[in-house]
């Protein structure tokens, strides 16, 4: 018997274990491996590449239930990741530019595209309390140009699940900060990701706070001062 038919014999020997796949258990690997993007991504690509390889061998090598697994997980956790991705883009540029034209369109008369972004009582002010505070802000700092969220201050979360952000306002008479309270999550009602402002505050050091709605909470101790001044000028 030759060399090369003792080879054959060997590699066709029905009892000869197969072996698994390398391709399908990587694909499977990278599957479950589903905080990293780029795992997922070519999880299902190795995965296909390891069930072609199966079949090439004619029952030589096993693993079909990891490639499997691999492409569907893979698949499946990659399309997760798009959406999570789209989803936090879209909150990210709603955060940054819906302050600026909420208050633009709410300074330029339209009181109802200014409350309606609102969420809790908020949307229930009256069109007089959102004239007063129009008013007061345009008095103050004039025609708005710009809302832009303040570079190098990062939001802050709070314990009753809020964001606070802060912006810059640039108006024709000056520049003002001003603090946007989004609210994350309603407890009440068992909302999440809720994303929709439910007060603002105008923050100037030198001015008496001005808030919307008038009676939203402030976040900044320093706003008592004011009060504790106006109170003291008023009095005899």
């Amino acid at each position: 018997m030759s060399v090369y038919d003792m080879r054959t014999m060997e590699e066709t020997d029905p009892g000869q274990r197969p072996r698994t796949s390398g391709l399908a258990i990587g694909s499977f690997l990278c599957a479950i491996f589903i905080c990293c993007p780029i795992a997922t991504v070519i999880a299902p690509f190795l995965g296909i590449f390891a069930l072609i390889g199966i079949g090439r061998q004619g029952g030589a090598q096993r693993g079909r239930g990891f490639a499997i697994a691999g492409i569907l997980i893979g698949a499946a956790v990659t399309v997760l990741w798009v959406i999570v991705t789209v989803w936090m883009f879209t909150l990210a540029a709603r955060i940054t530019t819906l302050p600026q034209t909420m208050l633009i369109a709410g300074q330029s008369g339209d009181l109802n595209a200014f409350r309606g972004e609102f969420d809790g009582a908020a949307t229930r002010a009256g069109d007089d309390e959102v004239r007063s505070f129009f008013d007061e802000l345009t008095a103050r700092y004039g025609r708005i140009l710009a809302v832009d969220p303040m570079p190098g201050q990062p939001a802050a979360a709070t314990p009753d699940g809020r964001l606070l952000q802060r912006y810059t306002l640039r108006g024709e008479k000056g520049i003002v900060d001003v603090e946007v309270d989004w609210l994350i999550v309603d407890e009440a009602s068992g909302r999440v990701l809720v994303m929709r402002p439910v007060a603002l505050q105008v923050i100037d050091p030198d001015r008496p706070p001005l808030r919307f709605p008038a009676g939203a909470a402030s976040h900044h101790p320093e706003d008592a001062s004011h009060g504790d001044h106006e109170e003291m000028d008023e009095d005899p």
